[in-house]
């Protein structure tokens, strides 16, 4: 993978990850943009986007990882290329905007 991108947090009794996703990267349809999603080290999913509309992704965490809340997590967001939509002037666009909700951690047990 290409690019990047982690993120630090607590969160005791997490069972769940969810994000909003979406790219402005052009052509995904010939070369879709091939996404993984570590935490802690751990390869939780890998996906490949096809097309720039927004996307919601809910995964899983597995009980021996969720367990492991006194340590804290490190959420990792790896992309295989990133795109520059104007060479001169500008930084890089990030290949995949993920807005993480309030609710991206859902507490086993909680009340919905």
């Amino acid at each position: 993978m290409g690019a990047r991108s982690r993120v630090n947090f607590r969160a005791p009794g997490a069972s769940e990850i969810r994000l909003d996703i979406a790219t402005h990267m052009p052509d995904l349809g010939v070369h879709p943009l091939g996404i993984e999603l570590l935490v802690n080290g751990v390869k939780l999913c890998a996906f490949s986007l096809c097309a720039t509309v927004g996307w919601k992704l809910r995964v899983l965490m597995p009980a021996a990882l969720a367990s492991e809340t006194s340590v804290g997590f490190e959420m990792e967001i790896r992309a295989d290329r990133t795109w520059q939509p104007r060479p001169t002037r500008m930084k890089p666009a990030t290949t995949v905007n993920c807005r993480l909700r309030y609710a991206m951690l859902k507490s086993v047990g909680s009340k919905k």
